[in-house]
């Protein structure tokens, strides 16, 4: 934990409840999008109900990070609170993913 030395355990408990919820509300908003993408795909666990019921499966996780976000909008890290900390924390990690690829990218070109 190098780069959280000084955070209480409730802040650290917030960042990973929003940076946990964010991640998992793109894995159900990928469900939603491959309903209306690629309704025949094989799938060997469905979820019933639809379009309707994978929408549905989404909003308690969507419910409690909107609750997160309300509860520890001025819970603060140091000069930001703990919601520009985690929107911090988010760009960073876009950032660090498209650097990665576009390195791993450039090996590929230039092989040993």
């Amino acid at each position: 934990m190098g780069a959280v030395p000084g955070f209480s355990f409730v802040k650290l408990i917030v960042l990973d409840v929003l940076l946990t919820g964010l991640s998992i509300l793109l894995e159900f908003a990928a469900l939603v999008v491959l309903r209306i993408r690629e309704p025949g795909l094989a799938r060997p666990y469905r979820v019933p109900g639809g379009l309707f019921g994978a929408i549905a499966v989404g909003l308690p996780p969507l419910a409690l990070l909107v609750l997160t976000v309300i509860r520890n909008d001025a819970e603060p890290i140091g000069p930001i609170n703990a919601l520009q900390f985690g929107g911090l924390l988010i760009a960073a990690g876009v950032v660090c993913y498209f650097l990665s690829e576009r390195i791993h990218d450039h090996r590929r070109s230039f092989p040993n």
